[in-house]
């Protein structure tokens, strides 16, 4: 497994720093209005295919059990994450994403 290669906060919008997202990076996207956090698992020229986490009742993220895998054109590409900024809460795979609370108050 390939360790993440972002850490730098990204223009939001699909501007050409968040074009820099590769595989293993974290990102947060987009999808009918709603914002997730996920992992970049392939990239083309026009996109990323993130797997995404699901939102827990009350706080945290987690992986879903099955792959939740879609692919992401640049303009619903957010931010390429920091991969220390998830942290678990727990061991039943429950994560804290700090820039989901800091940036969208999730």
């Amino acid at each position: 497994m390939e360790e993440p290669t972002g850490g730098v906060e990204e223009e939001a919008g699909g501007g050409s720093s968040v074009k820099a997202a590769e595989k293993g990076d974290y990102v947060i996207v987009e999808y009918k209005g709603e914002i997730n956090p996920g992992k970049v698992m392939d990239r083309t020229s026009n996109g990323v295919l993130v797997n995404v986490m699901s939102k827990c009742e009350g706080q945290g993220w987690k992986w879903p059990k099955s792959v939740d895998q879609l692919f992401y054109n640049w303009i619903d590409v957010k931010r390429i994450m920091n991969p220390s900024n998830i942290t678990p809460l727990n061991n039943r795979g429950i994560f804290r994403v700090f820039e989901m609370e800091s940036k969208w108050g999730q």
